[in-house]
């Protein structure tokens, strides 16, 4: 059962009295099969010819091609760039038409032309017949047309692969100290422990000095007047005996009028000093505070180095410490190295100095590296008793700013 298909044509051909007319045509066309469906993707074979004077006229010019449709059934080629039957289609005289053009097409992809249609080229490409024809006058130009509406925007193209990671930066510096977080509530007092014994009490010491009279305190009541008794004659004063033991202290009298004030007898020794209690039991400790808030930290990879972005610690960092070496470009550094540092786009960039400089070091160290940029420029190390040029030390004596960087390949430095 033969296929149909459905055909147009778009020709898109431009001249200008400075450019060359070009030789062919764009031809497009849809194919479908007999239930209407679109043929999508497939490879068709295709004889395209150019009649002249009728649908069955003279063959002007006759060429076949291989195309293939897309998703939507559409056949795109450029009529004059075939495969030559017969004919140039660089001398058809386009001002002697009519012209038609005949299409014959193999759905299959091969020459066995089952479908065949004829069009006539109601107009004829300017630049074509410009080139084989003879020009006319030309023509007043038009008035200006209105501008075409904008097109539909076209769908975006494919993201283009993610180019490759720049180096790590430098290390940025340790940021401030945060404040330090609010003091944590007090736990409760523990109980107090009990009294400890008391211990006995110590001899009274001498008295202290009278201290200063307090003032006259308010006249008591009148007591009761006592019965004058008899006054009896005075004997002599006696002498003075022991004092006796204390007595019992007796109910207190009332008051006698206020002897003479007797002279004041001697300070007594001081005391031994009273036993110290047992100390009591330390009290309860207290409940322990609520802990505060915890500081988070990015989960890095094992031995890799934090590093402060200025905001937060990130886990982006190059340098790592295993503990008894560093790495920077590899997480395991070799074993016999104290620093080992693996790049393959980068060196690394040494102290840069001038000869005087260099004499100017104080003491240095043996085995210390640097790199001279005046007199013989290079690496130099210094062997204890004398600055030494690394092989390859030399040149004009001038160097770059990024000269002393020093690179181990392996046919040396």
């Amino acid at each position: 059962m033969k296929n149909i298909i459905t055909l147009f044509i778009i020709l898109f051909l431009a001249a200008s009295s400075f450019a060359q007319a070009p030789q062919k045509m764009s031809y497009q066309a849809v194919i479908r099969n007999t239930s209407g469906a679109l043929v999508t993707s497939t490879s068709v074979g295709m004889k395209i010819s150019i009649l002249q004077g009728s649908a069955t006229g003279t063959v002007a010019y006759s060429e076949t091609q291989t195309a293939s449709t897309n998703a939507n059934g559409l056949v795109s080629l450029e009529i004059g760039s075939g495969t030559v039957v017969s004919g140039s289609f660089s001398t058809i005289d386009w001002g002697n038409g009519p012209y038609f053009i005949k299409t014959e097409t193999d759905p299959t992809g091969g020459t066995a032309y089952s479908i065949s249609g004829t069009n006539e080229l109601m107009s004829v490409p300017y630049a074509l017949f410009s080139v084989n024809g003879t020009p006319g006058p030309v023509g007043a130009t038009g008035p200006q047309g209105p501008i075409g509406l904008t097109g539909a925007t076209g769908a975006t193209g494919v993201a283009g692969p993610t180019g490759v990671a720049g180096p790590a930066g430098a290390t940025g510096p340790i940021g401030l100290t945060g404040p330090a977080g609010p003091t944590g509530v007090a736990g409760p007092a523990g109980v107090a422990g009990p009294a400890g014994a008391t211990g006995p009490i110590g001899l009274t010491g001498p008295a202290g000095t009278t201290g200063v009279a307090g003032p006259t305190g308010a006249t008591g009541a009148q007591g009761i007047q006592g019965l004058t008794g008899a006054t009896g004659a005075a004997g002599p004063a006696g002498a003075t005996g022991p004092a006796g033991a204390t007595g019992p202290i007796g109910l207190t009298g009332p008051a006698g009028p206020t002897g003479a004030a007797g002279a004041q007898g001697p300070i007594g020794l001081t005391g031994p000093a009273g036993a110290t209690g047992a100390q009591g039991p330390i009290g309860l400790t207290g409940p322990a505070g609520p802990a505060g808030a915890a500081a988070t930290l990015p989960t890095g990879s094992a031995s890799q180095t934090l590093r402060n972005d200025g905001t937060t610690w990130v886990a982006n960092s190059t340098l790592n410490n295993t503990g008894t070496a560093i790495g920077i470009g590899t997480a395991s550094p070799n074993a016999s190295a104290l620093v080992e540092i693996q790049s393959t786009t980068q060196g690394l960039l040494l102290p840069t100095m001038t000869l005087a400089q260099k004499t100017a070091i104080t003491s240095p160290a043996t085995g210390l590296l640097i790199f001279q940029t005046d007199g013989t420029a290079g690496f130099y190390y210094y062997s204890g008793t004398a600055w030494v040029p690394i092989a390859g030390a030399g040149g004009t004596g001038t160097s770059s700013p990024t000269a002393n960087t020093l690179i181990y390949t392996t046919d040396g430095f």
